[in-house]
Formats: structure tokens, sequence, C-alpha cells
């Protein structure tokens, strides 16, 4: 029999893998978090403006927003409270674990 060379075969392209995205969100310290993965800290007392949707669930917009305060005698930052507007109900949950609906 007559030897053949092997036939030469292309490599097979593979893509890496993607990391898997950070979640949006917050943490407590605060650490936050936007839709494309980018990651902030904000160590200081004032209303965050998280984010706003006015065309969400057909145009009943959704609100969220963040409230920090300071933690002494460390004088670091805490998230201390969640508001979120769905249409016009607004729900409200505080560090303690108290919270209020439309009030």
């Amino acid at each position: 029999p007559t030897p053949t060379a092997p036939t030469p075969t292309a490599p097979t392209p593979t893509s890496p893998t993607p990391p898997t995205p950070t979640p949006p969100g917050g943490q407590p310290d605060p650490h936050l978090w936007t839709w494309k993965g980018m990651m902030y800290d904000y160590h200081g007392q004032c209303d965050l403006i998280y984010t706003t949707c006015p065309n969400f669930d057909g145009g009943k917009g959704l609100r969220i927003h963040l409230r920090t305060k300071i933690v002494e005698p460390i004088k670091w930052s805490t998230i201390s409270s969640i508001a979120v507007k769905l249409g016009e109900d607004i729900f409200e949950l505080q560090d303690d674990g108290s919270y209020y609906l439309n009030g």
C-alpha cells in the first residue's frame, strides 16, 4: 500500500468564556453595581437615585432610591434605606427591617 500524508485540519476557533457578570445591586458598605457590571464605592451621607426607568411596565415607571448615613465612630457610610416606586406605589425598607407601603 501507498502511504498517505495526514490531511491538514484547521484549528477549531474557540471563544473565551466570558466572566459571569455581577448582578446589579448594592451592599451596606455601600458598594454599588450598575446593570453593566461596573462597581462604584460611595462613602458619604445623602439620598441617591439608583435607577430610573419611566417606560417600565407600559409606562408605569420604576424608580429606586437609596439613602446612606454615616456610621460613627469609624466614619464610613452604610445604606440605611431603599425606596422603590412602581407606578403610584412606593415600598420603603429600612435597615432595621421595618418597611412602609404607600405610607
